[in-house]
């Protein structure tokens, strides 16, 4: 940072990152004199060997001072790399003149490739060459094409076509700031664009179409969709075009962020007036903290209901899930729902048919894959091998599909309706991103007004989301699917025809932001839809919708998953903020990357992270400023004030939030069972992930089968309150206690017991409403302790668990 100027273009290369190329040309030259080396040692010559002619071996040795000096110039780039900080170019600014020579040494080497080659391919010359000396000098030809073909890839993937432009835009910018410029422009007071601003802007949107449209030719991307492409692109470019930042920036400042986030919650919990206990998978737990009161029994029942819903939205991903979430044991399972285990020539037959990007007419799908001609099915492949994958994965539940499309395109997700006989309630379970028509639609993240009767200004929500459920409540009504699914539960209790069951929605992170817009929507219809939305986008619903949403969308979000922090707006922010720490910081690129490596599992204050990477907090940092205007201050470029940056509106997860956190025990404690992470379960606000918390776990944290996972935990790794244990524990109290029992730490046991017990649930309706999920949020307990569970207690002479409190920052 900033991109390296050449040849009048602005490369996506830093200065500072031709350490990695410059050590690879290096080490790659350095095997190749070794080869050659050992040759000459065992000819006992410099040469080849003596009897290849003069024309080889002068060849050969004109390629080795070309490489000698090739490594001269390489350890110059490297060592003129090392130089400065980030920001700090100037050390580096000799560099662009090696690179100059560097390029011409490389244009010399081609041409005199080339001439070797013509030597080699003259069958005269070659004749009289021992035959392993022939075979080296072609394997150090293969041995060249291959660096040069890395080389060539590194130059492609460094070019940035919408270079010049911006060089030309950044000149025109410097000359505006300098009193004493030669160019002498009038400009508006108030306006920063000029048409040479425009220009580069043009060009950036231009490029950003040509790399949708590049991505899309895999997919087959038809015309009617060209408008999101060209939406996509314009956001895009507004996010980057300011910023001159190449990729390995961007990892040196997210390294810098995550150290100092984790700086940050450790001053929090030492600060009193804070309130603050400790950090749970990034989740600030104070006395306010609102725990799920997991030893009651109609929360246990609500918790089992979530995990009845999840396993519906971890089938609806297909047969790839399925594999990726299972044993190679279990893979095998499938094959006893597939079509071609009991049909082994529908695979042919389907090849020449399948299209897969066509909606298929639901009669002729009927007559080929099922048996129940009520059934339709769109989009799978010629063995079914989705509907395998929902078979097996719900195999426990007492389901029929009524209608379910693996039909994809842009903002058209897949989706399948069903009736749960268990639950009496109609489900539609909405596929998350597993496509790059998904991708796209995920892209699309400008707000809009949700297609509401009357539309209220208030209410927008993600572009590309609206859309994917604005065509999914067209689709429900045009076939009249949620019709037949309440005549088919009707038919089942017999009740009048009056009677409108249950609508539950659900989905994983795609499929949940479309879940509970798809919510929003049908509420002006059916007054009983609840949404179980696992894992939702950050940057989904306006405060207002979220609002609204609170009384019947539930959302699951898992420890420190970045979907759920995820926005344009929380991108604004981490675009602000990683700006801020590399002009803060004054250290070396590679120098930051090394050492958060190495402090990535300490514990360090925001004084002890300033020493130790170098970070100047006194300039510029307003990370701890408190300001009514958070807009402007994201608007402005840390690194120069005449840039304006795009702020977008803020957008909010959906619904009421329920955040599934993990505490991983000390050394101090003593776990009886499994060693395992405790599982609990707290309410969070939806502000709560107006920040991305940079984490290994960030992605791993978002996987389907790692929320189900983490629900199961919930009922296996805490339990109700069981006094007796209190006794037993009493009576095996070691004997040397100190007598001063305010002095002395107590040894914590937590105690793993399950939840699978029968439990009654006399207390719930019959059907799910939102008056249940409003009995779910009052169903809380205060804990002053973190995590304070009647499992954890102390080794005290009462006989009561006691909650200890204590502050730590394991998170």
């Amino acid at each position: 940072m900033p991109g390296l100027v050449l040849a009048s273009r602005r490369w996506m290369i830093g200065s500072d990152d031709f350490i990695i190329p410059g050590s690879f040309l290096l080490l790659a030259h350095l095997i190749w004199i070794a080869i050659y080396a050992s040759v000459c040692v065992r000819n006992g010559t410099i040469f080849l060997h003596q009897n290849c002619p003069s024309e080889l071996t002068y060849h050969m040795l004109g390629q080795l001072l070309l490489i000698i000096a090739c490594m001269f110039l390489e350890g110059c780039i490297i060592r003129v790399s090392f130089r400065g900080s980030i920001l700090v170019t100037k050390p580096r600014s000799p560099l662009a003149y090696l690179i100059y020579i560097r390029f011409a040494l490389f244009v010399i080497q081609v041409f005199w490739e080339i001439y070797g080659l013509v030597i080699i391919l003259n069958s005269h010359v070659m004749a009289n060459c021992a035959p392993y000396i022939k075979d080296i000098i072609v394997s150090l030809k293969i041995y060249d094409s291959l660096v040069w073909l890395m080389v060539v890839s590194v130059m492609w993937c460094s070019f940035d076509p919408a270079g010049r432009s911006w060089v030309k835009m950044k000149k025109f910018q410097d000359s505006l700031k300098d009193k004493n410029s030669k160019y002498k422009y009038r400009r508006s007071r108030n306006s920063q664009r000029n048409w040479r601003h425009r220009e580069a802007i043009r060009e950036y949107e231009k490029t950003w179409d040509n790399r949708c449209r590049k991505f899309c030719c895999i997919i087959n991307l038809k015309s009617p969709r060209e408008n999101s492409l060209a939406e996509i692109a314009k956001l895009l470019s507004e996010f980057f075009r300011d910023l001159d930042v190449v990729p390995s920036d961007v990892i040196a400042g997210l390294s810098l962020i995550r150290v100092k986030q984790k700086a940050t919650r450790h001053d929090r919990v030492k600060q009193t007036e804070e309130n603050v206990y400790q950090f749970i998978s990034g989740a600030a737990i104070t006395s306010e903290t609102n725990f799920l009161d997991l030893t009651h029994p109609l929360v246990v029942q609500e918790v089992f209901n979530l995990i009845h819903y999840m396993q519906y939205s971890l089938a609806i991903y297909g047969w790839p899930m399925f594999i990726m979430a299972n044993s190679p044991a279990d893979w095998c399972k499938l094959l006893k729902h597939v079509q071609c285990a009991n049909s082994p020539f529908c695979c042919c037959r389907c090849v020449t048919q399948y299209e897969p990007h066509l909606e298929r007419s639901s009669n002729t799908v009927v007559e080929d894959y099922f048996l129940d001609s009520s059934q339709n099915d769109m989009g799978d492949n010629c063995c079914l091998c989705n509907r395998a994958a929902i078979k097996q994965t719900c195999i426990d539940h007492n389901y029929r599909i009524i209608y379910i499309t693996y039909h994809v395109a842009v903002e058209k997700p897949a989706f399948f309706v069903a009736v749960d006989y268990d639950k009496m309630a109609i489900v539609i379970t909405i596929r998350g991103t597993s496509s790059l028509y998904d991708v796209l639609t995920d892209l699309n993240a400008e707000h809009e007004i949700l297609p509401m009767d009357p539309p209220n200004d208030e209410w927008f929500g993600h572009k590309g989301m609206v859309a994917a459920a604005n065509y999914i409540r067209n689709k429900l009504s045009e076939k009249r699917i949620l019709e037949i699914a309440n005549e088919n539960l009707r038919a089942k209790e017999s009740k009048t025809n009056s009677f409108q069951y249950p609508i539950i929605v659900v989905g994983h992170s795609l499929g949940a932001g479309t879940a509970a817009i798809l919510a929003i929507l049908l509420r002006q219809f059916y007054h009983n839809v609840v949404c179980f939305a696992f894992a939702p986008p950050g940057g989904l619903l306006s405060e207002a919708a979220a609002e609204h949403s609170k009384d019947f969308v539930i959302s699951i979000v898992l420890g420190k998953d970045i979907v759920p922090r995820l926005g344009l707006h929380q991108m604004e922010k981490l675009r602000f903020d990683l700006i801020s720490a590399i002009k803060q910081c004054e250290m070396s690129k590679w120098a930051i990357i090394a050492k958060s490596c190495c402090f990535g599992k300490k514990q360090l204050s925001t004084e002890e992270f300033a020493r130790e990477f170098h970070m100047d907090l006194g300039n510029g940092d307003t990370s701890n400023v408190i300001t009514t205007d958070e807009f402007k201050n994201l608007s402005i470029h840390p690194n120069d004030a005449s840039i304006s940056l795009t702020v977008h509106t803020p957008l909010y997860p959906p619904g009421s939030i329920i955040q599934l956190v993990r505490m991983h025990p000390k050394k101090s404690e003593k776990i009886i069972g499994k060693k395992k992470p405790i599982t609990q379960a707290i309410w969070s606000d939806i502000r709560d992930f107006n920040e991305i918390l940079i984490s290994p776990t960030m992605i791993t944290d978002h996987m389907p089968d790692a929320i189900l996972e983490a629900l199961k935990s919930l009922l296996t790794t805490t339990g109700p309150q069981k006094p007796q244990r209190s006794t037993d524990l009493n009576e095996r109290q070691p004997s040397n206690t100190s007598n001063n029992d305010s002095e002395s730490v107590p040894s914590k046991i937590i105690v793993e017991t399950s939840f699978t017990d029968s439990y009654k649930t006399s207390g719930l309706g019959a059907y799910y409403d939102e008056t249940r999920l409003r009995r779910l949020r009052s169903l809380v307990r205060k804990g002053h302790a973190p995590l304070a569970t009647p499992e954890t207690i102390s080794l005290s002479s009462n006989t009561e668990p006691i909650v200890t409190v204590e502050k730590s920052t394991n998170g």
